[in-house]
């Protein structure tokens, strides 16, 4: 497995140039305040997070997953590795986010508005939703491909954000309004879920690429 995960950093390498030039476009127009950090946090957490199925992609047109079902990696192999890639796409979103933001509240740039404490809350909420976007996506981007996979993105997302605004419009919060404090131990069944959703995602790619026509 450690020679197919070698391959997702290839193809994460062609790619880095791009990711780097937009991580640090919104980085900087989160430091001169034309977005929240808020938003920073969201865009590089779905942007790191969807690794996995970029590198899906590359596989499909250069025909890789045919060849390396036919190696000592097997098909068990395949999914390991992208799942595995996908985790740590995930664990370098959250390192950039509590980087920038905690670099944003020594320097003094963070409004009054939205404390450090939120911010580093918020990043890893994203960091255990990723797993979970991943957990959805891999599934059936191994049965029906990348390109019917893009569809069902669109619709986890959009299906995603509206529940988060239906949420916050019966409970009346206004998002810019943080006046509660909540208690880090709450990220521990928060995160137990992303990675249990992650586990049985991994079990269900599986019995896919088992049966599996390549």
């Amino acid at each position: 497995m450690t020679g197919l995960l070698q391959k997702e950093f290839y193809i994460f390498k062609s790619i880095s140039k791009t990711y780097l030039i937009i991580w640090c476009c919104f980085a900087l127009a989160t430091v001169f305040q034309f977005y929240m950090p808020s938003f920073f946090v969201v865009i590089t957490t779905f942007l790191f997070g969807m690794l996995p199925i970029t590198t899906m992609k590359q596989d499909e047109l250069s025909r890789w997953t045919v060849f390396a079902a036919a190696t000592p990696a097997t098909r068990a192999g395949i999914v390991n590795a992208k799942y595995l890639f996908g985790v740590l796409g995930c664990l370098l979103a959250l390192a950039g986010n509590l980087a920038l933001v905690t670099a944003l509240s020594l320097a003094g740039r963070l409004e009054e508005s939205v404390p450090l404490g939120i911010l580093l809350f918020l990043a890893v909420i994203m960091f255990t939703l990723a797993l979970v976007f991943q957990a959805l996506l891999l599934p059936i981007n191994f049965r029906f491909g990348t390109q019917k996979g893009s569809i069902a993105m669109i619709v986890i997302a959009a299906g995603g954000a509206g529940a988060i605004i239906a949420i916050l419009s019966v409970a009346e919060v206004e998002p810019a309004t943080y006046s509660f404090a909540p208690s880090p131990w709450l990220l521990v069944p928060l995160l137990l879920i992303g990675f249990l959703a992650l586990c049985l995602s991994k079990k269900i790619s599986s019995g896919i690429m088992k049966k599996k026509e390549l």
